[in-house]
């Protein structure tokens, strides 16, 4: 179970980030990728690499 500190904490930075985790969402969710045909995957994995920083 999540203490109610870190629930807060979480919900701190969420606050604080808002703008750029949802723009970072949004560019996630344009990148093109279809696992089956092999298409766009390197780009893919890439940014969730660079976001991941």
């Amino acid at each position: 179970m999540v203490s109610d500190s870190l629930r807060s904490a979480i919900r701190d930075y969420i606050e604080a980030n808002r703008l750029r985790l949802v723009s970072e969402l949004q560019d996630f969710l344009r990148q093109k990728s279809i696992s089956t045909e092999n298409v766009g995957m390197d780009e893919c994995a890439r940014f969730l690499k660079w976001t991941s920083i």
